[in-house]
């Protein structure tokens, strides 16, 4: 919640994500949202310092 209230243009890329997949799901098509996680967390990793 802090990441997103201190830089809430770095999560647009999360919401157009979540739409995606959303109309991927209402099409009837398998959703991607799987590779898109996964890039995201590697991405997270890299930023939090390792305790």
């Amino acid at each position: 919640m802090r990441r997103f209230i201190q830089e809430p243009e770095r999560f647009e890329a999360e919401f157009k994500t979540v739409n995606r997949f959303l109309a991927d799901e209402n099409e009837g098509r398998e959703p991607s949202y799987g590779e898109t996680s996964a890039a995201y967390m590697e991405q997270l990793m890299q930023e939090v310092p390792a305790s």
